[in-house]
């Protein structure tokens, strides 16, 4: 399936299917307003996610991958026992 728009690749029905329905899920969860607020890559990697498939092409998720990589080694974790003043 295709949208018209240039993308990597195809989707299954039942990928368009469940990738839309996370959309719809996460609306009523999290509420339209914050669900809309949520970043546009976290939105759609949730869908991907979800959908087990992926609008990106290969060589765009391989630059994705090495990219949060390499930002990882930058991320400040939060201690298990939170951010306590001491």
């Amino acid at each position: 399936m295709t949208n018209g728009r240039a993308m990597g690749g195809t989707r299954t029905l039942s990928g368009v299917i469940a990738h839309e329905t996370t959309h719809i899920m996460l609306a009523n969860h999290l509420g339209e307003v914050r669900s809309v607020m949520l970043p546009t890559w976290q939105q759609e990697g949730y869908a991907d996610h979800v959908a087990g498939e992926s609008s990106l092409t290969d060589a765009e998720a391989s630059r994705l991958r090495k990219t949060v990589r390499a930002r990882r080694r930058w991320c400040i974790t939060m201690p298990a026992d939170g951010w306590r003043r001491r």
